[in-house]
């Protein structure tokens, strides 16, 4: 089934990073979805990497400065974050101590704002305001956000793209911002079509 589910989506996105790792990289997952995304979609590898979450005030903050000093306690570990655009807008100001010579690959998965909503009974309740004060798209330029605190950037529009990043951002030093534009919409689709296959295959016949 997860072998399966190849097309371009938030649970693909995670599933790329996970599989860009070899022995002894560096895995910091996001709170809110990303952290959903890799239980439900990330399949079983022989690979032994270090994986770390970081349960913020108010679930979402300070995730940015905790994989920067991850990666700035074990330097010679290849590091990786995925995270929402929201979540990173939250910690925003973290990508200061880039300057200290530290080299971590950030994946921000920008759906414009908090995915997760979209996925409770409230998202189909009809309220005029549910973007505005649910979503809470923060309409982030991510290359502006780079250029401020000096990291490198790149858009991603496919997973091989994403793949080819992730491996160039590996092989140079300092921060790297990976950007991957996708659709809640899509995603809670996405995420619905997969259960929906799950539960046929664990229905007995």
């Amino acid at each position: 089934l997860i072998q399966s589910e190849r097309e371009y989506s938030e649970a693909s996105i995670t599933r790329v990073c996970h599989e860009s790792f070899k022995d002894g990289d560096q895995f910091i997952i996001g709170n809110s979805m990303p952290i959903r995304d890799v239980d439900m979609f990330i399949s079983v590898t022989d690979i032994q990497i270090n994986s770390y979450s970081n349960r913020g005030a108010s679930g979402i903050d300070g995730v940015v400065s905790t994989a920067l000093g991850i990666s700035a306690a074990n330097k010679v570990c290849r590091s990786l974050l995925v995270i929402g655009d929201l979540s990173f807008y939250h910690d925003m100001n973290g990508l200061l101590a880039s300057k200290y010579e530290i080299n971590l690959t950030i994946v921000v998965i920008n759906n414009n704002g908090g995915g997760i909503f979209s996925y409770l009974p409230i998202a189909d309740a009809g309220i005029d305001t549910f973007t505005q004060y649910w979503t809470t798209d923060t309409e982030l330029d991510l290359e502006k956000v780079a250029e401020l605190y000096h990291c490198q950037f790149h858009k991603i529009a496919n997973l091989e793209e994403l793949r080819l990043s992730i491996q160039e951002s590996f092989n140079s030093k300092g921060v790297h911002i990976i950007e991957a534009q996708t659709n809640i919409e899509d995603n809670v689709k996405a995420h619905r079509t997969f259960m929906g296959k799950v539960e046929k295959a664990l229905t007995p016949t």
